[in-house]
């Protein structure tokens, strides 16, 4: 069954002048539930546009976007904001970790959010952080941590609450290859065992090369399409 159908998918840029440029040209894939799928390709190929596509952050020019089987694309950022909220974790090249809050409250906001109660929630997130060797940065804020341990913190921010599908924009780009494998193995089983649909934008090879598909873009069209 597919997470996420894309029928002729575009995107165009206008700028001041009549020039355009074409991020997404006339894309149409599906990607099943369940899937480890890595989005690879050089800057400006399209890969970040086209998880903010799927994430409901930005809309197409053209084209459809169905997520679970329902049409996304015309909806209204409410009803979108409620989508991501219960079915979408977003792990950012940029962290987007809120500053003010500690590691701890950064992951339970979603989960607050969620309206899960408070000791489920620190649990969780406990668990999450103990998986991921990040128990020390739990009462921490982002400006006392490092771009790796912000990265490691984004992520357990997007797993915490079990989404039935996550969107990571180069996910390991700041981490040794050590914490990256660790952090690949706890994706992978989390894929195995509980469903989670993974899709990545990444040019790390380590990223490709554990993906069950890979799917490469070129001037914002699939180049190769490639299940292992």
């Amino acid at each position: 069954m597919s997470i996420i159908t894309l029928a002729n998918i575009s995107k165009t840029y206008s700028e001041k002048t009549a020039y355009k440029t074409i991020a997404l040209d006339d894309i149409s894939l599906a990607v099943t539930e369940g899937e480890f799928l890595a989005i690879s390709g050089p800057s400006g190929s399209g890969k970040t546009t086209l998880l903010n596509l799927i994430g409901g952050l930005d809309s197409p020019s053209k084209g459809r976007i169905i997520l679970n089987n329902n049409d996304i694309t015309g909806l209204k950022e409410n009803e979108l904001s409620q989508i991501r909220l219960h079915h979408i974790g977003f792990i950012f090249q940029a962290y987007n970790l809120i500053p003010v809050l500690t590691a701890m409250e950064n992951m339970e906001y979603i989960l607050m959010l969620q309206r899960v109660k408070k000791q489920e929630r620190q649990q969780r997130v406990k668990d999450v952080a103990s998986r991921l060797k990040i128990d020390e940065l739990l009462h921490k804020k982002p400006s006392e941590m490092s771009g790796g341990q912000q990265q490691r913190v984004a992520i357990a921010r997007a797993i915490v609450s079990k989404p039935k599908l996550i969107l990571a924009d180069e996910p390991t780009a700041n981490l040794d290859s050590k914490t990256s494998d660790i952090l690949l193995e706890l994706m992978k089983e989390l894929n195995e065992e509980h469903k989670m649909t993974f899709i990545f934008a990444t040019h790390d090879s380590s990223v490709i090369q554990k993906a069950k598909r890979h799917i490469s873009l070129l001037d914002g069209m699939v180049l190769d399409d490639t299940t292992k």
